[in-house]
């Protein structure tokens, strides 16, 4: 006899999960994969230091983490790198911080401590699907969308969608979420308009979370038109600072998904011992002792940066050069790993939509709907390019042959 919630989750998150990204669930090798946003260009540099790290671990490090919140070698590293690039206006100390499975886990740790079962999550669309599985399926709040129309998502007025959706609503909500930089838009929100949202959760006793796990992932250079990342950290958080908490992770600016090392910083201790409860043992001191030894060490975070910033530079200029010569709608880059392009006008079509990504399947190349991103425009697409170059061509001329038989399969259906 199976719970009612195994049975909810294999009638519709599964089968959902699954029509997007079967293939690579599956370990499809024949598909190429640029639904992941994993930045395959640091693993050699990384690989290098770990297996020299490999020479320095000691039987300490095969015990459990000492601490509350986690090694404190790595609480104490991770405060050193957000002294040194977030540019916080406190000085960030390893008491703020508490370490978790990755930054999913840490959003785990975290709602569970602002929200009871049904409070609500204002969080704007479109926005990277795994968020629900942190807030909705781990624990017991809810997502309440805010459909932010696109030419005014990075705006101050974009809060009047928060104010009405929050108005609206008939359950209690707690809290707002802010993915800067931007998943899956890929840019940043500017001061102006943070300040905003942070006077917006002040009046409105809401708290603020900052999912902050591409901060580092920059690649724009020499443009006026990239608005710069400004942590939630940097700004004056007078009147509010209990209520202020980023989610940060290794994974993204540093190329290691599988380490699995997460943070939550927060100056609301009581909602940081809960949580450190909640995270009690989750990363494994293997992953804690390469962190200390090899990832966080000063001299290789210099060193990667420019290699970041160059790779994620050199693969964005070929994905934005497809589109732009096949005349491809999408939203301008400047962070991240990815990038959101409207592959066809589908109105509000997502019987369409269904129809062009399985076309795209067809042609052996795995992307991320809008729509699984609960976007309310059908025909968006969320393409990721941190993958080796070669594969990056492979995969873009799959998305042309996948494209151009939707469009030769809905001319046949429209003269039959």
């Amino acid at each position: 006899m199976q719970s009612t919630q195994c049975e909810q989750r294999n009638q519709s998150i599964i089968p959902s999960l699954l029509s997007q990204h079967g293939a690579v669930l599956t370990g499809d090798v024949a598909t190429v994969d640029l639904s992941t946003a994993e930045n395959w260009f640091l693993k050699e540099m990384l690989l290098e230091v770990i297996r020299a790290a490999q020479n320095d671990l000691s039987e300490e490090d095969l015990a459990y983490a000492t601490g509350i919140g986690g090694s404190s070698k790595v609480r104490n590293l991770m405060a050193k790198l957000f002294n040194s690039y977030f540019r916080p206006a406190q000085s960030v100390e390893a008491s703020h911080i508490v370490l978790a499975a990755g930054g999913s886990f840490a959003l785990t740790a975290l709602v569970e401590q602002i929200c009871n079962p049904g409070d609500g999550i204002l969080i704007a669309t479109p926005y990277w699907a795994g968020l629900d599985i942190s807030i909705s399926i781990h624990t017991h709040g809810r997502i309440l969308p805010v459909n932010v129309p696109l030419d005014k998502f990075f705006l101050p007025e974009s809060v009047e969608y928060y104010e009405e959706a929050l108005r609206t609503s008939s359950m209690r909500v707690k809290s707002i979420l802010l993915c800067n930089p931007h998943n899956p838009l890929g840019q940043c929100y500017p001061r102006e308009t943070l300040d905003v949202m942070k006077e917006f959760c002040r009046r409105r006793n809401l708290h603020y979370i900052s999912d902050e796990v591409y901060a580092l992932s920059s690649h724009h250079s020499n443009t006026n038109r990239a608005v710069p990342f400004v942590s939630a950290l940097e700004m004056d958080q007078t009147g509010i600072n209990d209520q202020v908490h980023i989610i940060y992770s290794l994974s993204k600016d540093f190329g290691c998904n599988g380490i699995r090392v997460g943070a939550l910083i927060t100056l609301n201790k009581a909602i940081r011992l809960s949580a450190a409860l909640s995270t009690h043992s989750q990363v494994s001191s293997l992953s804690t002792a390469i962190t200390s030894r090899a990832i966080l060490r000063p001299s290789f975070i210099e060193e990667i940066a420019d290699t970041r910033r160059k790779t994620l530079s050199q693969a964005y200029s070929v994905v934005s050069s497809f589109l732009y010569t096949n005349q491809t709608e999408f939203i301008p880059a400047y962070y991240g790993m990815f990038v959101f392009a409207r592959l066809h006008n589908l109105g509000t079509d997502f019987k369409a939509e269904e129809r062009l990504l399985a076309c795209l399947k067809t042609s052996g190349v795995s992307l991320s709907t809008g729509s699984s991103y609960h976007f309310n425009e059908a025909g968006w697409f969320r393409i990721c390019y941190a993958v080796p170059i070669t594969q990056l061509h492979e995969g873009l001329k799959r998305i042309a042959f996948g494209v151009r038989d939707y469009l030769t399969e809905m001319e046949t259906s429209l003269s039959a």
